[in-house]
């Protein structure tokens, strides 16, 4: 483990972990600083969102997690993925990738998933602290069938253009001030998520209970809007695992 000694919070650097933001939270338990950051170059037991795992492609890449005390209540930090997502695709647009946001949590790239957030709460000594988690595929390599939907940054621009150093040093300060401006209104901008988003518009199913229907819109608090088959109105829709209606 290396530990960067700077007048910022501290960045950790590991070459591989079995996941970021469980590493993080043990040291938010112990105590590191507010934007503290933990990035790895492979992990071998990330997760997804609601549990899913986070397949590891051969190679190098990106896997970083951002540490946030909040004090805002939980129910006002659902949308954060929304600002962190937007966040991530300026910096990736500036390196190059016209990345895509697809709700909630997932960055495309030429329609294939490049990358994903995953945001964490935790209760520290009393205190609330949000885990932060971004993980970014980013050097080429060969892709088993089950990861046929995954690309890489470095698919889709030169090698020369793909600096995992340069990418870093982009990313955490854009990451920390995404939390700090999040924490100011308490709510996403959900505009700024707008510009970049991908599916709304589209026909969704649950798969949890098959309903169909049509994403919508992004309500100010982040959630999904759908409006399911045979309703008179959109609904909120927070939880669960939608796919594109075949």
């Amino acid at each position: 483990m290396t530990i960067e000694p700077t007048e910022e919070p501290p960045l950790i650097r590991l070459e591989e972990v079995s996941s970021t933001n469980d590493e993080l939270a043990r040291l938010a338990a112990e105590g590191v600083a507010d934007g503290a950051a933990l990035v790895a170059s492979r992990q071998t037991a990330g997760r997804g969102r609601r549990g899913h795992r986070w397949l590891a492609l051969p190679g190098r890449h990106l896997f970083l997690s951002v540490l946030h005390r909040s004090r805002r209540a939980p129910h006002e930090l659902s949308g954060l993925t929304l600002d962190i997502g937007t966040a991530v695709a300026e910096v990736l647009a500036r390196h190059g990738a016209d990345v895509h946001l697809k709700w909630p949590n997932d960055l495309l790239l030429a329609g294939k998933k490049v990358g994903g957030i995953l945001c964490e709460l935790i209760e520290v000594d009393g205190g609330r602290c949000v885990i932060v988690g971004l993980g970014l595929n980013v050097e080429d390599a060969p892709l088993p069938p089950e990861l046929a939907a995954a690309t890489t940054l470095a698919a889709h621009a030169a090698p020369a253009a793909i600096d995992h150093e340069a990418l870093l040093q982009d990313l955490l300060p854009a990451i920390r001030a995404a939390c700090r401006a999040y924490e100011a209104r308490g709510a996403p901008d959900v505009a700024a998520w707008q510009h970049r988003q991908t599916g709304l518009g589209q026909r969704v199913r649950h798969l949890a209970d098959g309903r169909a229907g049509r994403a919508v819109a992004i309500a100010p608090d982040g959630a999904l809007l759908v409006h399911w088959d045979g309703d008179d109105a959109p609904s909120r829709f927070v939880a669960g695992e939608l796919v594109p209606e075949a």
